[in-house]
């Protein structure tokens, strides 16, 4: 399954290089054209069927995932670290992590509650008050595995929960391999349009990637695959505007950028008119970052259709419900 080799895959933003190698590979011999710019990103280019001139649509899904940088090296062998993109702090502590090119494994510790008054076990630790310990003891023997600037994951592996019912799987990066993955399965397709499939780098630390691949192609129109937020855990009172598990994937329609009824009617009205039954779809209200072809690309129209996640930039793992789009 693509899906979980991608879940697997250590990508954090900026070092996308193994997540952009498996997709070229499972792109190869399905795409007319297929290159990496500078920036990272990956695009794939199908030529259309039929007389011309054609439909310029562009299909986007990030490739990287929320990680952490090591920006120190203690006297006693641990490593200090930063996040690269949005991590919460309370999910870190005890969490297993790989670190760097050799993947080393590690733990993110803190202070034990043994020695730790009862005030500040309330109190959230901060990132710069852990540490990943990889079983070493100097500092010498730390450097002789990771180096300054290293990148860690989050030491998670892909399960499948459930074959029955939701059909339930977790593990890291779905968001947004599971965007990358259905991007990837259009390739198998003919479309009467000319398809550029963009799987994009360092969405988490600011858009980078899609705004470079969106004005290097200059599609008529964007349709954006991303993971987005599930919160449908019970509640006393559920008055959360997201999405569910097992009604299907999501449509965006609103966000940073405020879509025209023009832009995402068509496509909210072909979605109930589908002729296959098994493929339900719903709406949100909840604005991801696939709003970034609106402006950036001569008012170009953009739609984000969006695969659900529990527990979103998580770690152990996020836990989420793949869909065929």
């Amino acid at each position: 399954m693509l899906l979980e080799t991608l879940s697997n895959a250590f990508g954090p933003s900026g070092c996308e290089d193994e997540v952009r190698r498996l997709l070229a590979r499972a792109l190869h011999d399905k795409v007319d054209d297929l290159q990496t710019d500078a920036l990272g990103n990956l695009i794939a280019f199908k030529q259309g069927i039929g007389a011309g001139p054609r439909l310029k649509v562009m299909i986007d899904a990030h490739t990287d995932e929320v990680g952490l940088m090591i920006t120190r090296i203690e006297k006693n062998g641990m490593l200090g670290f930063q996040a690269v993109g949005g991590i919460d702090p309370r999910l870190l502590m005890a969490k297993g992590v790989v670190v760097g090119e050799g993947r080393i494994p590690g733990v993110i510790i803190a202070p034990p509650v043994h020695l730790t008054k009862a005030a500040q076990r309330k109190q959230v630790i901060e990132i710069d008050q852990l540490v990943i310990d990889i079983g070493t003891s100097t500092a010498d023997k730390a450097r002789e595995l990771v180096q300054m600037g290293d990148y860690a994951v989050f030491d998670t592996r892909f399960q499948v929960l459930s074959e029955d019912g939701l059909r339930t799987a977790k593990g890291k990066a779905f968001d947004d391999r599971i965007g990358c993955a259905v991007a990837a399965a259009l390739a198998d397709g003919e479309y009467p349009v000319d398809l550029c499939l963009s799987f994009s780098a360092q969405e988490e630390v600011g858009l980078r990637g899609a705004r470079v691949a969106a004005f290097r192609i200059e599609p008529d129109l964007a349709l954006a695959l991303e993971g987005t937020v599930c919160d449908d855990t019970p509640k006393k009172e559920d008055v959360s505007p997201t999405t569910e598990l097992g009604k299907g994937p999501a449509i965006t329609v609103s966000g940073p950028f405020l879509r025209r009824r023009q832009t995402f009617g068509a496509p909210l009205d072909r979605g109930r008119r589908c002729p296959w039954p098994a493929l339900p779809n719903q709406t949100t209200w909840r604005g991801g970052y696939r709003c970034w072809c609106h402006s950036p690309v001569q008012g170009r129209r953009a739609v984000g259709r969006c695969g659900r996640a529990l527990s979103l930039h998580s770690c152990p793992g996020e836990h989420g419900q793949p869909q065929r789009l």
